[in-house]
């Protein structure tokens, strides 16, 4: 599955171990691992759990629907497999 362009795209509640799965899958699967959290952290300057007891976590979601490139902030499911599709697509040219 190495050159394959197959994605796989996680999605659950805040700690449950999603994190955890991408790095094994990542690893075993021999493939690039994108985490969301990890572009907030980038942008924000802080880490997770800072943004969520200074702004809140209303305003953390605002901030992943922002950086998921959708301007609501719950979006039925095909907007949110179009939109991951779009950054998965963007994140492999």
């Amino acid at each position: 599955m190495e050159n394959s362009k197959q994605k796989i795209v996680l999605t659950g509640f805040m700690g449950v171990g999603k994190s955890s799965v991408a790095r094994h899958l990542a690893y075993l699967l021999r493939c690039e691992q994108i985490d969301l959290d990890d572009f907030i952290v980038n942008q924000e300057q802080q880490e997770i759990a800072q943004i969520l007891q200074t702004v809140g976590e209303r305003r953390f979601r605002q901030i992943e629907t922002e950086i998921i490139g959708s301007e609501c902030a719950a979006v039925s499911f095909p907007e949110f497999y179009e939109v991951l599709s779009s950054i998965v697509n963007r994140k492999n040219k």
